[in-house]
């Protein structure tokens, strides 16, 4: 139960206001540590939607970017996946989450670091071969 008299008209209209409460009953009976817990949850939540907000506003900029010349500017994501890709986002967070998760699904992202990765061992190979004498490239026979 709330004892405060000097606060308690503020506690109780802030419980209806911000903190979702219906039932006066239920208010009053809250305790000031709930209370307190409950004012700090609504703060981070708050914190939470401005952190989305921003998130939103930069990701209109980013929707905005041109590349390309002033003449013939081009959009620098030419599809959403190439921005941000929920389906490879859900994919991974669920494999955290799930230790028999399997990913299944890759970004573009990630199969062009993954073709990056494959064409360097290659490279990496084809320099040790020519080093060894094993093969002579196109251009030296």
């Amino acid at each position: 139960m709330i004892t405060s008299e000097a606060t308690y008209h503020e506690i109780i209209l802030f419980a209806f206001s911000r903190l979702g409460f219906t039932d006066i009953k239920a208010a009053q009976e809250m305790t000031m540590v709930e209370y307190e817990i409950r004012t700090e949850a609504y703060h981070l939540r708050n914190i939470e939607k401005r952190g989305d907000m921003a998130l939103q506003a930069w990701l209109n900029q980013q929707v905005q970017a041109q590349k390309g010349s002033a003449k013939h500017p081009e959009p620098y994501y030419k599809e959403l996946e190439d921005m941000y890709d929920v389906k490879a986002e859900s994919q991974n967070l669920r494999a955290q989450f799930e230790p028999d998760f399997k990913v299944t699904y890759k970004s573009k992202a990630e199969q062009h670091r993954q073709q990056g990765e494959v064409l360097a061992q290659r490279m990496a190979e084809f320099q040790e071969l020519k080093k060894a004498g094993k093969i002579k490239p196109a251009g030296e026979k």
